[in-house]
């Protein structure tokens, strides 16, 4: 009776680019991007982590920018709304100042 014991498979998955380096405050530093041996395991976790990445982010991104899109047409309208409103209060405003000169007009012509 052999008693089996599951090993990890050594799987060889490069990675790119296969050097890096980045600035902080004006250093260079170098980052070790050589491909490593990982297990399978490790890959296909780190597969399923980059496509939810890239199709959670993607979707949420195109989602979170065609909602902003619509709180910015909502406001757009509401701006637009506010404008007319105040052009309204303004005519309106206009004609009550008239109505009041010619009222005080007409009470300076009766006190005479």
């Amino acid at each position: 009776d052999e008693e089996f014991v599951a090993s990890p498979i050594l799987v060889d998955t490069p990675t790119f680019p296969l050097s890096a380096t980045s600035s902080v405050s004006g250093e260079d530093i170098v980052q070790d991007t050589t491909p490593k041996k990982v297990t399978e395991e490790q890959d296909s976790e780190a597969e399923e982590d980059n496509n939810s990445l890239y199709s959670d982010n993607g979707f949420s991104y195109v989602r979170d920018m065609l909602h902003l899109k619509g709180e910015l047409k909502s406001k757009n309208y509401q701006l637009k709304g506010l404008i007319q409103e105040t052009a309204r209060l303004e005519r309106a405003l206009s004609k009550r100042d008239k109505s009041l000169f010619d009222l005080n007009a007409d009470l300076h012509r009766t006190n005479e």
